[in-house]
């Protein structure tokens, strides 16, 4: 995950070139949600939801610590999840 100086926190890409991240001040609407950056418009665009663990319902995401972690890390515990729920 990459902080950017422009109020940015990148906390995804996906496989056509889009970036996922956290509205930390860089616009002035939905401050703290998910906003995508669209290859195909060259435009960001909000996706009015916050990040991560959307799933759980005792997550509330205004009070929980927030810190950087490894990619990996993460997608070992939601593996570990899937599994737990038999998904």
């Amino acid at each position: 995950m990459n902080y950017d100086s422009n109020g940015l926190l990148v906390v995804a890409t996906d496989i056509v070139g889009g970036v996922f991240a956290l509205n930390m001040g860089r616009f002035a609407e939905d401050q703290g949600m998910v906003w995508y950056f669209a290859p195909d418009t060259l435009e960001w665009e909000s996706l009015e939801m916050k990040y991560p663990y959307l799933w759980a319902k005792e997550c509330n995401i205004e009070t929980a610590s927030k810190t950087v972690v490894p990619l990996s890390e993460i997608l070992r515990m939601n593996d570990d999840f899937s599994k737990k729920f038999g998904y």
